[in-house]
C-alpha cells in the first residue's frame, strides 16, 4: 500500500501513513496500474471490469484519470500481442 501527499509543492510517495486524512482510495492491483498506465487498457475499462476501483469524493473520483500521466510509450502503436503487457508470449 501507498499513500500520496499531494499539494500545490508537489507529490510525495509515502510507504507508511502521512497521517492526513484521505481524500481518495484507488484499490487495484499492480498489474492493472501498469496496464492502465501504459495505455494497454482504458482507465474506463480498468474501473468497469472492476480491476481498478476509486472512492472518495465524487469530484475527486472525476478528476482521478486527468491526474495519471501516460507513459510516453502508450500512444506507440505495437503489433498486436508484443510488448504488451500481460500479453500471451
Amino acid at each position: 500500500m501507498w499513500w500520496l501527499s499531494v499539494d500545490r509543492s508537489g507529490v510525495d510517495v509515502c510507504l507508511s501513513d502521512p497521517g492526513f486524512g484521505i481524500d481518495l482510495v484507488v484499490d487495484a492491483d499492480l498489474r492493472t496500474m501498469i496496464m492502465v498506465w501504459m495505455g494497454d487498457i482504458p482507465f474506463a475499462d480498468a474501473l468497469r471490469t472492476g480491476g481498478m476501483v476509486v472512492s472518495g469524493r465524487p469530484a475527486l473520483e472525476r478528476a482521478f484519470p486527468g491526474w495519471l500521466r501516460l507513459s510516453l510509450l502508450a500512444d506507440v502503436a505495437r503489433p498486436s500481442g508484443v510488448g504488451r503487457v500481460g500479453a500471451a508470449p
